[in-house]
């Protein structure tokens, strides 16, 4: 599958899915073509990168790229109330991935992003104050493939 966006206005949330291979001109492409002054794109972003997630044939130089892409949109974004960015990585193979993306950039004062990590879904909803209807939509969708 890749990378899909799935938006939930009703929870102001938008929902990026990982699974299987995961190419990185789609990932940039799809993180360029956002338009951050577009209301359908919520302050809220849960990325969800599920158990057979593959980010083996991903270059390093990838992960600069997509922060340059990243950076002057989630600081848009993040003027609007209730912004955040929550993680889940539910792939131990992954697991890797997120530990350098973190680490990338928290050690970057000026990147606007400091996702919270999780290792399942039901603990980044609980975190996000989801309600139950809200949980269930969510919990549908990566289900989805």
């Amino acid at each position: 599958m890749g990378v899909a966006l799935v938006r939930f206005p009703a929870y102001k949330l938008n929902l990026f899915i990982y699974t299987g291979r995961i190419d990185p001109d789609a990932g940039l492409r799809l993180y360029s073509e956002l338009d951050p002054d577009d209301p359908a794109n919520a302050p809220r972003w849960l990325t969800y990168i599920d158990k057979d997630a593959d980010f083996s044939g991903i270059p390093v130089t990838t992960y600069p790229e997509a922060k340059h892409v990243l950076e002057p949109k989630l600081k848009r974004i993040s003027e609007r109330r209730s912004y955040c960015t929550v993680v889940v990585c539910r792939s131990v193979q992954c697991e890797f991935i997120t530990h350098f993306w973190r680490a990338y950039v928290e050690h970057d004062p000026d990147y606007i992003a400091h996702p919270v990590f999780f290792t399942n879904l039901k603990d980044a909803c609980d975190w996000l104050k989801l309600p139950d209807e809200g949980r269930q939509a969510i919990a549908a969708r990566p289900a989805q493939g």
